[in-house]
C-alpha cells in the first residue's frame, strides 16, 4: 500500500514536470525561431492546407485586400508579396497588369501556389522559396504583406516588413500601410471569466482562479463598458510595444476583461477592421480576461498596462480596478 502511494505521487509529479517543461519548450521555440532560425514554426503550420482554407474562406479579408490591390497596383509595377502562401494576393496583383510579381514564402506551400498560377495561366509571377532576409531583387513599387496573426504581430509582420521595405522604391506603397491596435473593456458572459458562473445549478466560479490565458473569440455579443482606446500604431519601425492607461466606465456592468482588435489601413480608402462591431473575420477578436468578474459603475476607472513579449508573439496585461 505504501509503495502504491509513492508510485501514485511520483506519476502525478512526473506529469506536472512534463507539463511545465512543455510550456518552457514552446516559449523557447518561439524565441529561437524568432531570433535565430528562418520561420521554424511557420514552416510546419503554413504547409498545412487546412490553415490556408480558413484564410481563403474569409471573404472580408480577401475582398479588402483585393480592393486595396486594385487601387495600389498600377500597370507596369513591380510587386513584392511577402509570405505569399497559396499565392492569392500575388495573383490578384498580377491581374492588375503588374510587370512582375515576386512572391516569396519560406514554406513548401509555395510550390502549390506556383501550380495554381500555372493552372490559371498567370505568367508574370516569380515564385521564390526563401526567407525575406535572404531575398535579392530590384526595387518594388508595391509591397504586400498579410502576415497579420491571430494575435496581430505574432507572425512576424514587423520584422519581415522591416527587411522587405529595403526593397521598396522611393515613393512606393505598402499593403497594409499601417495597423492600428485598439482595446476596450467589456462584459462578456460567453468566454473566459464571464463564462465561469453557475452551470446547471453549480457555482463554477473557483475555476476562474486558474491563471487566465489569451485567446481569440467572436466577441460580438460583448457589452462595451467604455469607449475603445487606440493603443499602438504598427508602422514596422517598432521592436516592442508598451502602454499604460485607464478607462472611464460609461455604463454599469460586470468587467470580465478587455477585447483587443485591429484596423489595418490597406490603401487610402480601404480599412480592414476586426472590431466586434464589424463583420466577423477569421481573426475574430483577442480577449484578455481579468482574473475575476468585478462589478463596475459608471464613472469608475480601470487602470491597465499592456505590452508585447517573446519577440512580439505574445501579449502581457494587468488591470487595476
Amino acid at each position: 500500500m505504501f509503495l502504491k502511494k509513492i508510485m501514485s505521487s511520483f506519476r502525478i509529479l512526473w506529469r506536472d514536470i512534463i507539463m511545465k517543461l512543455s510550456d518552457s519548450t514552446f516559449a523557447l521555440d518561439d524565441m529561437m525561431a524568432g531570433y535565430f532560425f528562418s520561420d521554424t514554426a511557420y514552416q510546419y503550420q503554413w504547409s498545412q492546407v487546412e490553415v490556408h482554407q480558413t484564410l481563403l474562406k474569409d471573404e472580408v479579408r480577401i475582398n479588402s485586400f483585393r480592393d486595396a490591390i486594385k487601387k495600389s497596383v498600377k500597370p507596369g509595377d513591380t510587386v513584392l508579396d511577402v509570405g505569399t502562401g497559396t499565392g492569392i494576393l500575388a495573383m490578384l496583383a498580377a491581374k492588375q497588369k503588374a510587370k512582375k510579381v515576386v512572391a516569396v514564402d519560406s514554406s513548401d506551400i509555395i510550390y502549390t501556389a506556383k501550380k495554381i498560377a500555372e493552372k490559371n495561366k498567370i505568367k508574370n509571377i516569380d515564385f521564390i522559396r526563401a526567407d525575406i532576409r535572404d531575398l535579392s531583387m530590384d526595387g518594388a513599387d508595391v509591397i504586400i504583406c498579410e502576415l497579420i496573426g491571430v494575435y496581430i504581430t505574432d507572425e512576424g509582420i514587423i520584422q519581415k516588413m522591416q527587411k522587405a521595405r529595403k526593397h521598396l522604391k522611393s515613393g512606393g506603397k505598402t499593403i497594409p500601410e499601417k495597423i492600428d491596435i485598439y482595446l476596450v473593456p467589456v462584459e462578456s458572459r460567453n468566454w473566459g471569466v464571464g463564462f465561469w458562473g453557475e452551470i446547471a445549478g453549480i457555482d463554477y466560479s473557483p475555476i476562474s482562479e486558474i491563471k487566465p490565458s489569451i485567446r481569440n473569440y467572436d466577441m460580438s455579443r460583448s457589452k462595451y463598458l467604455s469607449n475603445p482606446t487606440q493603443l499602438f500604431t504598427v508602422d514596422y519601425t517598432q521592436q516592442r510595444f508598451k502602454y499604460a492607461g485607464e478607462f472611464r466606465i460609461s455604463t454599469d456592468g460586470i468587467f470580465t476583461g478587455c477585447v483587443m482588435y485591429f484596423e489595418a489601413k490597406l490603401s487610402e480608402d480601404v480599412i480592414l477592421s476586426t472590431s466586434p462591431k464589424k463583420p466577423l473575420t477569421h481573426w475574430k477578436q483577442i480577449f484578455l480576461p481579468n482574473k475575476t468578474r468585478v462589478k463596475v459603475k459608471k464613472g469608475e476607472k480601470i487602470k491597465f498596462q499592456i505590452g508585447s513579449a517573446f519577440n512580439n508573439t505574445k501579449w502581457k496585461w494587468k488591470y487595476e480596478i
